[in-house]
């Protein structure tokens, strides 16, 4: 029995070996599965979310603008698209629904959160002062529904 020998990889190689067997978004994307010891699918949640919250940044617009999250939409369809033509001559409906797992994923907390900051916006105010109205209970104008600056 033969033992199969795998080719030596000096570490200032790895990165050329990843882009020759996969491409540059291919590798980076094995490359930060392996490095983070996730999932594609937890790697998919976790750029999805990151991407939200920067491009609200970048653009300086609240959550509740539609911006950052039609951002995260458009480019986690233009990475399934990468990812579709990548697999050209692979089975069509497995990488179909492989795409729009990737794409769920991707979109699973902006989605979250988007609803939650416009249905929910009290939940995300650093007011010293939120009744219980503003938290979704009856407020029958009682002093104690106000929030007090003490430490519990």
């Amino acid at each position: 029995m033969s033992e199969v020998t795998r080719p030596e990889v000096v570490p200032s190689q790895a990165w050329n070996v990843l882009l020759d067997q996969h491409g540059f978004v291919g590798g980076t994307k094995v490359f930060l599965t392996q490095a983070l010891s996730l999932s594609t699918d937890a790697l998919h949640i976790l750029c999805g979310t990151l991407a939200y919250l920067a491009f609200a940044l970048v653009w300086r617009k609240n959550l509740r603008h539609p911006l950052p999250y039609a951002m995260v939409f458009t480019l986690a369809c233009v990475n399934e698209v990468y990812d579709l033509a990548a697999m050209m001559n692979a089975d069509v409906a497995f990488w179909l629904g492989e795409s729009t797992r990737d794409l769920a994923s991707t979109m699973a907390l902006p989605t979250i959160l988007t609803i939650l900051i416009r249905r929910k916006p009290a939940l995300f105010r650093d007011d010293h002062t939120h009744s219980a109205a503003s938290m979704g209970a009856p407020d029958d104008g009682d002093p104690s529904c106000e929030r007090t600056n003490s430490k519990f």
